[in-house]
């Protein structure tokens, strides 16, 4: 009799291995594949590929299908397995950042800015910076588009810029050589070294006008030179007398007499005035013959006339008497005041009826000239007043 016996035969599994490869809809790779390896006929362990796929979707990708999910290793031990992953690139919104110029210790600098459109993280290329008369764009910056909307600060370096400064007279000309300064773009210029030169020209006789360069700055063309100005003008010397002004003399010539007992005086006014009464009538005045005066016996004669005792004097050496203060006075009315220009004597106030005669006077300067006018001037009043008697006379015959 054949007797059957079972024998049990035991295999043990081989290790397969794999590949999982990350790509895109267009079969681009996306990362470096991962090794995974595991028995034939188990499951593919999934905590191999999570990282991958995470910092993929951290990308801005997203995935669209997994090819470990649920997967195992085959039984193929002479072929490796290959695992595919792909993912997606997202529809990510651009967004748009301002481009804002700041100087090198991050003060803004006023200009225009501009605009750049991009997907976060891209790199802003230099062309697209700004830019900013007076100032240069500091290299190598590497900005790229923010992930908000925020601005984004570009950074410049100021030029230096050059002014001429000119130190001339009212009509232009130079007083002194113009002097070049420099300095950063829109900063002071530095008015010391100005008012070096300034003083200099104070110095030589000027004194200063105007001053265009207090609180002046640099300007922002690199391309031409920064013109100033300064005005000064040549300091006049005045003497001054140390007398003190002259006096204009406002009373009337007097003229030397030959004789010091017989004065000469020349009236202000050499025009006749008919009298007239205190009524305010005019009375015609008759124009009396000219006096003179014997200086021996001081008796008035007339023309052609002896006086007693004396011989008259010739028609050539004869002194005639004022013709409006004879009329006046031999009728008795106010006589035409002559203007006293002396404050030393008051004028009258012409309620007086007797006859009025304003005495004529020289500056209070010289007191002996003017106490001899006076003199002269009754002297020549009493001798009219006495050469009109013989008139009277033969007026009467």
């Amino acid at each position: 009799m054949n007797l059957i016996k079972k024998i049990q035969v035991v295999y043990t599994a081989d290790t397969q291995t794999g590949a999982i490869n990350f790509i895109d809809q267009d079969k681009q790779s996306l990362a470096p594949s991962v090794t995974v390896s595991g028995l034939s006929g188990t499951a593919v362990s999934h905590k191999s590929v999570a990282p991958t796929i995470q910092f993929l979707i951290n990308q801005g990708y997203k995935l669209v299908t997994d090819g470990t999910l649920n997967a195992t290793y085959d039984k193929d031990t002479k072929i490796p397995q290959t695992f595919k992953v792909i993912l997606t690139k997202n529809a990510v919104s651009q967004l748009t950042t301002s481009l804002i110029p700041v100087d090198e210790t991050g003060h803004m600098i006023l200009s225009k800015t501009t605009q750049v459109t991009g997907v976060p993280g891209d790199l802003i290329k230099e062309t697209n910076y700004p830019t900013v008369p007076g100032y240069t764009v500091v290299p190598d910056q590497k900005l790229v588009v923010p992930q908000a909307p925020v601005g984004t600060l570009v950074k410049y370096k100021a030029d230096i810029q050059k002014a001429v400064v000119a130190f001339v007279d009212q009509n232009g000309q130079p007083i002194i050589t113009s002097q070049v300064f420099s300095g950063p773009t829109r900063t002071v210029l530095d008015h010391s070294q100005v008012a070096t030169y300034i003083q200099d020209a104070i110095n030589k006789g000027y004194s200063l006008v105007s001053d265009s360069t207090v609180n002046a700055r640099f300007d922002t063309d690199s391309q031409s030179v920064q013109g100033f100005k300064v005005v000064l003008t040549p300091i006049v010397q005045v003497k001054t007398d140390t007398d003190g002004p002259k006096k204009t003399d406002t009373s009337e010539t007097v003229v030397p007499p030959t004789d010091t007992s017989q004065p000469v005086v020349t009236p202000q006014t050499t025009a006749q005035t008919a009298p007239v009464t205190e009524a305010g009538q005019t009375v015609a005045s008759e124009t009396a013959p000219t006096q003179t005066v014997d200086q021996k016996n001081q008796q008035p004669t007339t023309d052609g006339q002896e006086t007693s005792g004396g011989t008259a004097v010739s028609n050539h050496e004869k002194t005639a008497a004022p013709v409006n203060q004879v009329s006046a006075q031999a009728v008795g009315v106010k006589s035409p005041q002559i203007q006293n220009t002396s404050t030393d004597l008051p004028q009258s106030n012409g309620t007086n009826s007797e006859t009025t005669q304003a005495v004529p006077q020289l500056p209070q300067t010289n007191e002996q000239h003017q106490t001899t006018t006076i003199i002269g001037m009754l002297v020549l009043s009493l001798a009219a007043l006495l050469g009109l008697a013989p008139k009277r006379k033969r007026h009467a015959r």
